[in-house]
C-alpha cells in the first residue's frame, strides 16, 4: 500500500523533508586562511623591524631610488632624510642646467660599512655616471660619509 500525502512515497534527503543538507563550511576555511595569513604577515613585519628591514642590498637599492627621486624633483625634505649628515643646503632648480635628468647607472658596490651608488647623469643627448658615496650610520644606510 503506498503511503498518502506523498506521489511516489517518502524522499528523505531533499529540503523540506526528512534530514536537512549538511551545512556548507565554506565561510569558516576562507575565515582561518585570512586569520592565518593575518598572524604570518604579523610576524614577517615585526622581523623585519626588529632586524632592521632588509638586507644591505635592499636597503642601498632602496636609497638609491630616493637619491634619483630626490635629485629630479629637487626635493630637499627627501634630502636631508637619507643624508649622512643633513645641512640646511637645499637644491636649487637656478643651480642645475635646464633638462638634465639622473637615474640609476649600475650595480651598486659595497665595502664592508661603506658603498658607491653609481647614479647616471643626461643632459643635451649625453650621459655620464658618478659614484655617489653612501655609508652605513646607526644601522641604516645614508647618502655620504658617516661621521
Amino acid at each position: 500500500m503506498p503511503q498518502q500525502g506523498h506521489p511516489g512515497g517518502p524522499q528523505y534527503g531533499q529540503p523540506g523533508f526528512g534530514t536537512p543538507p549538511p551545512k556548507k563550511k565554506t565561510g569558516l576555511i576562507v575565515g582561518i586562511c585570512i586569520a592565518a595569513a593575518v598572524v604570518i604577515g604579523g610576524a614577517v613585519t615585526l622581523i623585519l623591524l626588529l632586524t632592521g628591514g632588509g638586507s644591505d642590498e635592499d636597503q642601498l637599492e632602496e636609497l638609491a631610488e630616493d637619491v634619483v627621486t630626490a635629485l629630479n624633483n629637487l626635493d630637499n625634505e627627501l634630502v636631508r632624510e637619507i643624508s649622512c649628515n643633513p645641512t640646511d643646503d637645499e637644491l636649487d632648480a637656478d643651480d642645475l642646467p635646464k633638462g638634465i635628468k639622473f637615474s640609476r647607472g649600475g650595480e651598486i658596490t659595497i665595502n664592508g660599512d661603506t658603498a658607491q651608488i653609481p647614479i647616471k647623469i643626461e643632459y643635451m643627448g649625453r650621459s655620464q655616471t658618478e659614484n655617489f658615496p653612501a655609508a652605513k650610520k646607526d644601522g641604516d644606510w645614508c647618502m655620504g660619509k658617516a661621521n
